[in-house]
């Protein structure tokens, strides 16, 4: 697997059409995950840093994107998030093929581990499906990198 960074809005032109295919054979196929939803919402209510991380087979097939971004909290923390995470999105989730779930959701956390990716101080991943394979991955995959997740109940869809 090869991981690519984007850092600038335009990443959201730059994936195209790929962005929706790869959407269409995930788990969590919702309108706020689109790629015209994303990007509206980045322009209309993102704040921080951006960071989407797009995963490809060695042949150059998308096979998942992180859709990111890293936003200083009250005291200063640097909290990373769904594009999409404040305001009015009800469903996010990372963007897999099917299957693949545990691979790229574990290609994404040694990413974020590791000393090319931005400082960030906690993770806050809002609005995630009851039925998504993230809500019952993201335990385990935490555990293997030493952080320790918490779940809260918001609010209801």
């Amino acid at each position: 697997m090869k991981l690519q960074i984007y850092t600038t809005a335009d990443v959201f032109d730059i994936l195209g059409d790929e962005w929706n295919e790869l959407l269409s054979q995930s788990a969590t196929n919702t309108l706020f995950s689109t790629r015209e939803w994303q990007r509206v919402w980045w322009q209309g209510l993102g704040d921080g840093q951006l960071h989407v991380v797009a995963i490809r087979e060695e042949d150059g097939t998308l096979i998942g994107i992180a859709s990111l971004f890293i936003e200083e909290d009250a005291l200063g923390g640097k909290q990373l998030q769904f594009v999409g995470c404040k305001e009015v999105s009800d469903y996010l989730d990372f963007i897999f093929v099917k299957g693949r779930e545990r691979e790229c959701l574990e290609a994404v956390f040694a990413h974020l581990n590791s000393v090319e990716a931005p400082r960030w101080d906690g993770m806050s991943f809002c609005n995630v499906p009851e039925t998504s394979p993230t809500k019952a991955l993201l335990p385990e995959m935490a555990a293997i990198f030493g952080w320790k997740p918490t779940e809260v109940f918001e609010d209801v869809c």
